[in-house]
C-alpha cells in the first residue's frame, strides 16, 4: 500500500497508454524508466481524449482500487493537457521473475511501461484470457487481454519483445500488451495472394 493513501498530489508524466487502449476513464503515465516511475490514473468524468503521448498534469487523490495503486481524479478541470504527441521515455526492462506475482519486486514496476526480451508462451490463454510466458530467469509471469490485440498465443512460440503496461487485477501481476505493436514475434502473414 502506497504511503501516500488518501493525499492530494500534483502528478506530471507523458501518458504511455491512453483512455483508449484499455478503457473505463483510465490512462497510464510515466516520467522516466526504472521502479516507482509509473502510475494509473483514473479519470471519471473527463470529457476530452486522453492519449498516448500527451504530456499532462493530474490533481488527485492517491487511492488503492483492489490493491493497484491510482490517481483518482479530483474533478475534471484537475486535469491539464500540456501538448500531445511526445516520444514516451521508453520502456523498463525487467524479467518474467520480477513481474511474477510472488516477487517483491513486482509492485515497483506496477503502472509502468514494461518489455520483456526472449521469452516462451508456456500456458495458452485460460478462460479469461490471460496466458503465462517465461524468460530466461525461469520464472513464468502473466500476460493478460485488457488491450486490443489480435496475437493468439500456442505454447513454445518464441517471442523476442513483449511490452505492456504492468497492472495488478484479480489477485495478481499482469503484463498488459496495448496493441499487436507490443508484441514481436512469431512470425506472421501479412499478405496473401493466389
Amino acid at each position: 500500500t502506497s504511503s501516500l493513501i488518501g493525499q492530494a498530489v500534483n502528478i506530471r508524466g507523458i501518458v504511455t497508454a491512453g483512455d483508449d487502449a484499455f478503457g473505463s476513464g483510465n490512462f497510464y503515465l510515466h516520467e522516466g524508466t526504472g521502479p516507482f516511475k509509473g502510475v494509473k490514473c483514473y479519470a471519471p468524468g473527463y470529457d476530452g481524449s486522453i492519449l498516448e503521448g500527451d504530456d499532462v498534469t493530474i490533481c488527485g487523490q492517491v487511492t488503492e482500487y483492489y490493491n493497484e495503486t491510482e490517481i483518482y481524479l479530483h474533478f475534471p478541470e484537475a486535469l491539464v493537457v500540456h501538448s500531445n504527441g511526445n516520444p514516451t521515455y521508453g520502456y523498463t526492462e525487467i524479467t518474467t521473475a520480477q513481474a511474477n506475482s510472488l516477487s517483491v519486486e513486482a509492485e515497483r514496476y506496477e503502472g509502468q511501461l514494461c518489455e520483456f526480451n526472449d521469452v516462451t508462451v508456456t500456458y495458452e490463454p485460460n478462460t479469461y484470457g490471460e496466458w503465462r510466458v517465461r524468460d530466461s530467469s525461469g520464472e513464468d509471469a502473466w500476460v493478460g487481454d485488457y488491450g486490443f490485440y489480435y496475437y493468439q498465443p500456442e505454447v513454445l512460440d518464441s517471442l523476442s519483445e513483449l511490452r505492456g503496461i504492468l497492472m495488478y487485477s484479480y489477485s495478481d501481476y499482469k503484463l498488459e500488451p496495448r496493441s499487436d505493436d507490443d508484441i514481436i514475434g512469431p512470425p506472421t502473414v501479412g499478405t496473401a495472394r493466389y
